[in-house]
């Protein structure tokens, strides 16, 4: 994919990538124009921001957190000194994790947000994959156990059974009581039995990602102008 370098004398060197890249550039009377097509552009007038010839994109940068690099951190939350939210996909060597625009609070001017998994990472050996036990009675989509479900469940939690080593999906919850879960989008049909497992929403699970490093690759859509001043995280040393 083509990009564009664009150099700023005050700082003696290259400082920005822009996703346009024009036919010919010319500078006159404190104007930037472009070529692009065959067409005349005239920049830094049009109020809407990250286009250009017509096509709407988006601004994006990258950062690295590598205090300590020989230690192993868990990365829990993101700060953003912004006017704004910036979307956040990070990963470290070991783990990966997540933050939405709407995902952040913002408190004395700053925005703050804990880093979730992504959605869809299902790591079985987090609290997000707990076992609930073998249903006596299966009426249909309703699977009923003899003792109270002892799990904190949620409507759209993912039920499956153990099948040898490998988890098999049933279905998601519906609804559910101290002693039954009613089940929809049924993949498998349960039997009495079954070695039940639940799994919580992978997002849900604000575990903090593990890693020597993180990086952080933030994304930008609003058309109007976005300041962002700096960027911090919470950490501390992760215990095996």
């Amino acid at each position: 994919m083509e990009d564009m370098l664009s150099y700023y004398n005050y700082a003696n060197g290259w400082t920005s990538r822009w996703s346009y890249v024009p036919e010919w550039m010319v500078h006159m009377n404190s104007n930037f124009y472009t070529f692009k097509n065959g067409s005349l552009y005239l920049h830094n007038l049009n109020p809407v921001r990250n286009n250009f010839y017509g096509v709407q994109e988006v601004s994006t940068l990258s950062t690295i957190f590598n205090i300590e690099p020989t230690t192993i951190k868990k990365f829990k939350n993101l700060s953003l000194d912004s006017s704004h939210e910036w979307k956040a996909t990070m990963h470290t060597n070991l783990d990966e994790g997540f933050i939405d625009y709407d995902w952040y609070e913002k408190k004395e001017g700053k925005w703050y947000a804990h880093i979730r998994r992504p959605s869809g990472d299902v790591d079985y050996s987090l609290l997000s994959t707990q076992g609930i036990g073998n249903p006596f009675l299966v009426l249909s989509s309703s699977i009923f156990f003899s003792s109270p479900i002892q799990v904190h469940l949620n409507q759209g939690d993912t039920v499956c059974k153990i099948v040898g080593t490998s988890l098999v999906t049933l279905g998601t919850v519906a609804s559910f009581s101290e002693y039954s879960i009613d089940l929809t989008g049924i993949v498998v049909p349960p039997v009495a039995g079954d070695k039940i497992v639940i799994i919580k929403n992978a997002v849900s699970e604000s575990f903090g990602p593990r890693g020597y490093y993180l990086q952080v690759d933030l994304e930008n859509d609003k058309s109007y102008e976005v300041t962002l001043f700096a960027v911090g995280a919470s950490l501390f040393k992760s215990f095996p």
